[in-house]
């Protein structure tokens, strides 16, 4: 969606030119003319005067002289064509970050021309297509070469297109993706538009359209029936804010594009700005914890044990969907997933609930996962023929509760070593997320998702799987309890969704954990499963689909983002293409980071060290620094998740510096925090920690964004007056540190700083931090 509308795209591919002779008549003999003899002249003698004849001479014949050809004789070949190209218009010089280099227009040439281009522009050739992009302001030309050699004067605009960065909460994440109610604003920065200051814009929301459709109907029609009016002032980023559109209620998804008309001419136009032109600009959501809008039908198969399941599907798809797997813990019975196994059908997917075997352990419970996805694929068309054809055995998402999500993952574990076989293999599998789940085997190992995509789906309630380091029938270690521990292996993309106030049976219609310890409010089964409902909606799109819209709900602060619940939810979102700058694997000494660079620091207590608590109590002990870090434990065969954990009362700041200092290829600074549970600080803050993080460039330029309005970290579940530490991903936008600071030099950036402190965020704090580093 990062594109400016800045030219049309133009069909320039030259005719082939027919094959030329040295003469111009049609004979087959060697000289000019048009008879068979050996003169050069037109009539039938053998002399060679210059007649009224139709040859090509230079005397006062019919001939075609006046042809476009390329070669020296008069014949009437194909010509060149004329190559009258616009692709944008002059603005203010001022610089342009790389990630900004647009698409300026595409151009078809003969196929095999030579192509050069002078001036600040960048020429990508696949066949005989150029696509153009400008690196930077200024002017040049493009040379093709070939049969029609041309030379086109190019002009380079540079300009922030709002692609990405155009509706948001004021001062917070850039959103694209609204659900009913929440309001649609514009900020216009005039740092980044000085070209627009003082000028009247019209702003319109339209009916989204792919870059052809553009072309050929560039007329504006707003969806709201008018669009809205703007003079950029040249303040603050407040002052060029408007609020374009409270979003109203629908029952389905909107796709639209949002256009600056800078002439107000109701067109789209060279000078305007777009975002949307290759993908929609902003999309309406409807409720996702509502039932979409497929009919569904619903059987039970029970020839035998094994291969005993629930079956949703939609009645009126006409195309292969993904098949989406129910598998229950301990305790726990097949037919308790009823509200997600209709509502995942109901948006188009066909879902199996097996009978599982977790008694038997969770070897088994894998073993029966695999078996019943085996035999569903083979006999579905035979049990249910409506189904023929309707389900992609290459799309399948497996989903696991309890014991029967540790399940799931052993399944893909030893489906990729060998250990079980069946018609599918790991490729097949698309996701892998489980919901309250086990970890009695090791996470880095045989209970590991490895490269498959990952989801971590938990309760802060929980009385059955806590969590935490305690077994509440035996009050012994609970290694098996600590579901963050299950992440840890992944190594593809990799999600946690950690729900404040619900308990383990919250997730199945049946069960009867109602938690333990609880002194804070729950959520009750109700409105957790409306959550979990509309979770899965948007899991699966941006997993199976690469749904930016949907990808963005887990990319961005919770409080923008009501999925029927307004709980705390502690939400980490990491990308396997991240640079990482320290995730503490490596070097570990609180001096050195992973990647070998220097780390410097003033704040209190600083530790680094392996994410376990060292005894069997959350409560604060200076003896133990990790005190409510359940990402690791002290019996785990093989690795260990690592961090850093510190405190400040005062000012104070952590930095690491960055090795490839050249970001401009970035979007944002990941930082994975939470705050450190029982701790004085953290009692004393009672609510979200903030801070500032800054951008060092190489003439010790800073740029710093506060914390608070993208992703303040949660506080810890007040579960007997803490909870385990639960890591929370910050997201800050590259182009907003820009934006706070326009010198910043991001080809150049040689540190990332955490300031702390009453002059940077909260007063005081404990904070834990997993990884810092790039997206």
């Amino acid at each position: 969606m990062r594109t400016l509308f800045l030219a049309l795209l133009v069909a320039c591919k030259s005719p082939t030119p027919v094959p030329t002779e040295a003469d111009t008549d049609a004979d087959a003999d060697a000289d000019a003319d048009t008879d068979t003899d050996a003169d050069t002249d037109t009539d039938a003698d053998t002399d060679t005067d210059a007649d009224t004849d139709t040859d090509a001479d230079t005397d006062t014949d019919t001939d075609a002289d006046t042809d476009t050809d390329t070669d020296t004789d008069a014949d009437v070949d194909t010509g060149c064509p004329e190559w009258p190209v616009a692709v944008g218009v002059p603005v203010a010089d001022a610089p342009l970050q790389a990630w900004e280099a647009l698409a300026l227009t595409a151009l078809r040439v003969d196929a095999g021309a030579p192509v050069s281009v002078v001036g600040p522009f960048v020429a990508d050739v696949a066949a005989d297509l150029v696509r153009l992009r400008a690196t930077g302001p200024g002017t040049g030309a493009l040379q093709v070469g070939g049969a029609c050699p041309a030379a086109i004067d190019l002009v380079a605009r540079w300009g922030d297109d709002r692609a990405g960065a155009p509706h948001a909460t004021l001062g917070s994440t850039p959103v694209d993706a609204f659900q009913p109610g929440q309001d649609v604003l514009l900020v216009l920065d005039p740092h980044r538009e000085p070209e627009l200051v003082g000028q009247s814009v019209r702003v319109w929301l339209v009916a989204d359209r792919d870059r052809d459709a553009w072309l050929t109907d560039p007329v504006l029609v707003d969806v709201r029936g008018a669009p809205t009016d703007r003079v950029v002032h040249g303040g603050s980023r407040a002052d060029d804010a408007v609020l374009l559109w409270t979003v109203p209620g629908t029952t389905s998804r909107v796709d639209l594009d949002l256009v600056v008309d800078v002439d107000g001419d109701g067109l789209l136009g060279a000078g305007d700005r777009i975002d949307g032109l290759d993908g929609p600009g902003l999309t309406v959501l409807p409720d996702l914890s509502a039932a979409g809008q497929h009919p569904v039908a619903t059987a039970d198969h029970t020839a035998d044990f094994a291969t005993t399941r629930r079956v949703w599907w939609p009645t009126d798809v006409g195309e292969a969907v993904p098949l989406v797997v129910i598998s229950h813990g301990t305790g726990h019975d097949w037919t308790w997933y009823d509200y997600l196994g209709a509502h995942l059908a109901s948006w188009g997917y066909v879902v199996i609930a097996h009978r599982n075997d977790p008694d038997a352990g969770v070897d088994a419970a894998a073993a029966a996962t695999v078996e019943n996805v085996d035999a569903f694929l083979a006999e579905h068309a035979t049990l249910e023929p409506t189904l023929a054809g309707k389900v992609d055995p290459h799309r399948i998402v497996l989903v696991g509760h309890s014991r029967g999500g540790e399940g799931v993952v052993r399944a893909v574990d030893q489906l990729g070593d060998g250990t079980l076989t069946a018609s599918f293999d790991v490729a097949d599998i698309a996701l892998v997320s489980s919901i309250a789940p086990t970890v009695f085997g090791d996470p880095l190992d045989g209970s590991s998702p490895h490269g498959v995509p990952f989801h971590l789906l938990a309760g802060s309630a929980d009385g059955d799987v806590t969590g935490g380091v305690i077994d509440w029938v035996s009050l012994g270690d609970c290694a098996a309890c600590m579901w963050f521990r299950l992440s840890q292996g992944a190594v593809g993309l990799h999600r946690v969704t950690y729900l404040h106030g619900a308990a383990h049976d919250d997730f199945d219609c049946c069960g009867t954990d109602v938690g333990q310890g609880i002194t804070a409010p729950l959520l009750g089964r109700a409105a957790v499963q409306a959550y979990t409902k509309g979770l899965y909606v948007a899991l699966l799109g941006s997993v199976l689909d690469k749904d930016p819209a949907l990808t963005e709900l887990f990319e961005r602060s919770e409080g923008s983002l009501p999925l029927g619940t307004g709980a705390t939810v502690h939400r980490l979102s990491r990308s396997p293409d991240a640079l990482w700058l320290d995730d503490f694997q490596a070097e570990p000494t609180t001096g050195v980071s992973s990647a070998g660079t220097p780390v410097t620091s003033t704040v209190s207590d600083l530790v680094e060290g392996v994410l376990d608590d060292a005894n069997r109590s959350f409560s604060w002990v200076a003896t133990d620094p990790m005190n409510g870090m359940t990402q690791s434990h002290h019996d785990q065969p093989s690795g260990a998740a690592r961090g850093v954990v510190f405190d400040w009362a005062d000012d104070a700041w952590w930095e690491v510096g960055v090795g490839s200092p050249d970001l401009s290829g970035r979007a944002h600074v990941v930082l994975d925090l939470a705050q450190g549970t029982q701790h004085p600080y953290t009692q004393a803050l009672a609510g979200p920690a903030t801070l500032t993080v800054a951008l060092v460039d190489g003439q010790g330029t800073f740029a710093r964004l506060p914390t608070g309005p993208y992703a303040p970290i949660p506080t810890p579940y007040p579960r007997m007056g803490g909870w385990t530490n639960a890591f929370h991903t910050v997201r800050l936008p590259l182009l907003d540190f820009l934006a706070a600071s326009p010198t910043l030099d991001l080809t150049d950036v040689r540190a990332v700083r955490l300031e702390v402190g009453p002059s940077f965020g909260s007063a005081t704090g404990r904070l834990g931090l997993e990884r810092v580093g790039l997206d």
